[in-house]
């Protein structure tokens, strides 16, 4: 499985995509294979920083491909429309993106496609299917700070979460509520990473007062930048002033945070994480779980299927309790037998019970 990283942000206009490109970008340089991710649904900045901002092809088949020429790091990326039915990149590295916005809700018409093609139950297994074809080493995802379904299954799932924040009153308050959702919800590693600090700062005491206030490690300081104004979302920072100290802090975060970060024990199966928008329920209920109900389920929904032994495994708590607390998540409707390892799945609300095995080309 690949790396799921996810950017929060407190508010919109952090700069929280713009992260998200450069870490991309920067992921790339050092040889992977990254998906780019934007779960705006009006089709995000994204796109606007990698040149896509045309509207998207009506072939549902197609995406955007993205490489670094041979002859230079600090190049124009070179972008490629390919057709994803026998048309898939060998490249050694590069960035997947969707060529439209709000690509893990229910209702995209390439998600639905792509579902059919892999015969996924849920979005979820699609973005699997897609990562093991693809061989993407990580999966970037660009989180909107409203918190929706998508937002909650993006935080819960990721292996790295960073929150991007501005050093005022508003932020510092919203910090404490989405780090506290996130420690509900199970998140393991959680970085802070201030935004547009003035330079009358140091990034040593920026670093040391939200360290100590949140009691989260720092991944790095981004300083307020005249020329990532100027740019005004027309490129990728990192390759136009790869020599600026803002692109040093983007370089830091991503060896700090992605690179040199040993990768969580994820389970190889065709069902690990669920991006959903379910309709008949909301996932604001799993906040307010007894923390044993809410720590099996957030278990089971990053591993896939887990075994009750796994479980034990997991979790300190009389074998007992564990059992009851299982016995309350089937009788609600969370969780449900896997037929081939007997062990307990994520009941998905919008999905059928056993859906039937069929391939088909995405757009057919």
């Amino acid at each position: 499985m690949p790396r799921i990283i996810a950017l929060q942000a407190c508010r919109h206009g952090t700069g929280c995509s713009h992260l998200a490109a450069n870490l991309a970008v920067l992921l790339m340089q050092a040889g992977h294979r990254v998906g780019l991710l934007d779960t705006d649904p009006r089709g995000g900045g994204i796109r606007t920083l990698f040149a896509v901002d045309a509207p998207e092809p009506a072939d549902l088949n197609t995406y955007w491909w993205f490489q670094m020429p041979a002859a230079s790091a600090t190049a124009p990326l070179d972008k490629q429309l390919y057709r994803y039915r026998g048309d898939r990149p060998t490249t050694p590295s590069g960035i997947y993106l969707p060529p439209a916005g709000g690509q893990l809700g229910l209702q995209s018409g390439q998600a639905i496609a792509l579902k059919a093609y892999y015969d996924s139950s849920n979005v979820g297994d699609m973005v699997h299917h897609l990562s093991r074809d693809l061989h993407l080493s990580y999966i970037i995802l660009d989180i909107q700070p409203e918190m929706t379904d998508d937002a909650l299954m993006g935080l819960a799932l990721a292996d790295t979460t960073l929150l991007l924040m501005q050093l005022d009153t508003y932020d510092f308050q919203r910090a404490a509520v989405v780090i506290e959702v996130m420690q509900k919800l199970g998140t393991r590693k959680i970085w802070l990473v201030p935004s547009q600090v003035l330079p009358v700062l140091t990034a040593e005491a920026v670093q040391e007062k939200l360290e100590t206030t949140y009691n989260r490690p720092v991944a790095g300081v981004l300083p307020l930048s005249e020329e990532m104004v100027r740019l005004a979302s027309q490129g990728i920072f990192c390759l136009q002033h790869p020599d600026h100290v803002l692109s040093d802090a983007m370089r830091a975060i991503a060896t700090q945070t992605i690179l040199d970060t040993p990768t969580a024990t994820r389970a190889a199966s065709s069902s690990n994480g669920k991006w959903f928008q379910s309709r008949q329920r909301s996932l604001f209920a799993l906040l307010e779980f007894p923390t044993l109900e809410r720590h099996i389920l957030t278990t089971v929904l990053r591993q896939g299927s887990v075994t009750l032994a796994e479980l034990m495994q997991h979790h300190d708590e009389p074998a007992d309790a564990i059992a009851a607390a299982i016995q309350q998540l089937f009788q609600q409707g969370w969780l449900t037998r896997d037929p081939d390892s007997d062990g307990l799945r994520f009941r998905d609300a919008n999905a059928s019970a056993n859906p039937s095995p069929q391939r088909e080309s995405p757009g057919d």
